[in-house]
């Protein structure tokens, strides 16, 4: 009988599921337009002028007649590899759902003896497409339905059904729009600018360099990530801004938990993430803080005008055993925290130490050591009043069970 994973195991299968869709995103529209000129090489070969290739195109991005195609203008060159398309809109029923500007693909043709797809440059320039998630959670790219395989049990059991490899030597995205629409949920991605450079399958330890100036609903966020992600242990180290993104967009993740969340995110960390065959571990360093932050819960409310962390992460799942270490500094600027008739208000609250935690064979034990102090304090109970000017404490604390 064949062993079922375990509780661990399933945490890292939905590790590595979560990266390879992130990945697929990021690169599914220009993957399947890359695939173009490899199409057209082999399935019209022997009709190569431009024309022909536009009024081809058209034709198998139409479908079955539901989609309108336009395209402006078609340049392939079959001697150099090289694909221009200018231009390109596909709309339903008079609404966009796929715009292209310029798309330029240059087609390495040796590898394809190797059965490699060699990708030598590709830009995506002024880009909008939208993709939109189903009451079965499929989801709609450009207007195409795409399910993920969830099938890792397959992977290298049979390689013979998919021999192709597939690899890009640079590739730029410069300013394109991604609307993402479900049913309880929508948000637009810009991308400004991202960078893929020597990201080959057939490569595995080859490092991958990914970087990307990008928009979520008008915040900030840019990064820098040097991965492995074809290796049997993906690997990625980079970093990560954010600049005041509102959390409140999020509250529909909350499952209904929450009455009300607010709030400005930015982060400024370096990480780094490995994916083993037996867990995880993770390292993060650097800040986190968040402004004007505002959380319901039932009757409890919680609000701050600034919570700030300033430290490193380090933790890891790994053969049914769990260890995690915090150690930095968290700092609460006047905080607001009500339950019921009870009420406590710190115009600053700061912890400095580290807390380490364990968990194995159910056993969970935890350690902190460090130093809190709380200013300018009142507590309301009721009709009872406490007020303090400043409280101070330094020592350790352990846990177990």
């Amino acid at each position: 009988m064949e062993k079922q994973p375990g509780p661990k195991q399933k945490v890292v299968i939905r590790y590595r599921k979560g990266i390879r869709r992130l990945l697929f995103v990021l690169l599914f529209l220009g993957l399947l337009l890359v695939a173009i000129p490899f199409a057209i090489q082999f399935g019209i070969i022997e009709r190569l002028t431009s024309s022909e290739i536009k009024s081809e195109l058209i034709s198998q991005l139409e479908g079955s007649g539901k989609r309108e195609v336009e395209i402006e203008d078609v340049d392939f060159n079959p001697f150099t590899g090289v694909l221009v398309i200018e231009n390109l809109q596909i709309t339903r029923e008079s609404r966009p759902e796929l715009k292209i500007s310029l798309l330029s693909v240059e087609l390495d043709w040796l590898p394809l003896l190797n059965k490699r797809i060699s990708i030598s440059s590709a830009l995506l320039k002024e880009t909008y497409f939208k993709v939109e998630q189903d009451k079965e959670n499929e989801l709609l790219i450009a207007g195409m339905k795409f399910t993920a395989s969830d099938s890792d049990e397959k992977k290298g059991k049979d390689k013979a059904t998919m021999p192709w490899s597939i690899g890009f030597e640079n590739v730029h995205f410069v300013d394109n729009n991604i609307e993402f629409i479900s049913s309880d949920f929508s948000t637009r991605i810009n991308i400004d600018s991202l960078l893929l450079a020597q990201f080959f399958s057939w490569k595995p330890a080859q490092a991958t360099n990914f970087s990307f100036s990008s928009r979520l609903n008008g915040a900030p966020i840019s990064g820098n990530v040097e991965m492995a992600a074809f290796i049997d242990e993906p690997l990625f180290e980079g970093n990560l801004k954010i600049d005041s993104l509102d959390i409140g967009d999020f509250i529909v993740f909350s499952g209904g938990s929450l009455e009300a969340l607010s709030g400005n995110l930015s982060t400024d960390i370096s990480f780094s993430l490995s994916v083993l065959d037996s867990g995880i571990n993770y390292r993060q360093e650097g800040g986190v803080s968040l402004k004007n932050s505002k959380v319901e819960i039932g009757d409890a409310q919680l609000a701050h005008q600034k919570i700030s962390w300033k430290g490193t992460v380090n933790y890891s799942e790994e053969n049914n055993k769990t260890d995690g270490t915090f150690k930095g500094l968290i700092s609460l600027q006047d905080s607001k925290i009500g339950i019921g008739d009870t009420e406590l208000v710190h115009q600053k609250i700061v912890w400095k130490g580290a807390v380490n935690y364990s968990e194995e064979n159910n056993k969970k034990k935890a350690t902190g050591k460090g130093s809190v102090s709380l200013q300018d304090s009142r507590i309301g109970l009721g009709d009872t009043k406490l007020a303090h000017q400043n409280i101070a404490w330094k020592g350790t604390v352990d846990y177990s069970e």
